[in-house]
């Protein structure tokens, strides 16, 4: 029961960012990022590039590969048939909502309420391009 009460106040605390559109973040790691968009790159290139989208083999890369998450990008780019933010902040909404009675396994209820509510949490809610 427990667990359910904390899924729920996650999903009333995460819920709103729904509504955000794209942050700063966002329009250099998902807008600007052809890997993202299915309509420009092919999934095998999205193999080859860092997170923001450049070849790792170039000087300028940030050499941060992340493959998957480009890859629930360009799910989350199909699924809504372009660059709407809600698609992209649902999945980090959803995975929250069902993460945090998680962590009543390890803390007792309020533990559990407060990393709910955590500033690290109300960022990735807020940023469409992290999903943690």
């Amino acid at each position: 029961m427990v667990a359910v009460a904390i899924a729920a106040y996650a999903r009333w605390l995460f819920d709103p960012s729904l509504e955000c559109g794209f942050t700063f973040d966002d329009h250099l790691g998902v807008v600007n990022n052809a890997d993202v968009d299915t309509s420009k790159t092919t999934a095998a290139q999205t193999w080859q590039n860092d997170i923001w989208g450049k070849d790792l083999r170039k000087i300028d890369s940030h050499k941060s590969w992340r493959p998957l998450l480009i890859f629930s990008f360009r799910l989350s780019h199909a699924a809504a048939g372009g660059f709407d933010a809600r698609a992209f902040h649902l999945p980090g909404a959803l995975l929250t909502r069902l993460c945090s009675p998680f962590n009543h396994a390890k803390q007792q209820w309020r533990g559990a309420a407060r990393s709910a509510r955590s500033p690290f949490h109300a960022d990735v809610q807020a940023c469409g391009c992290t999903r943690r």
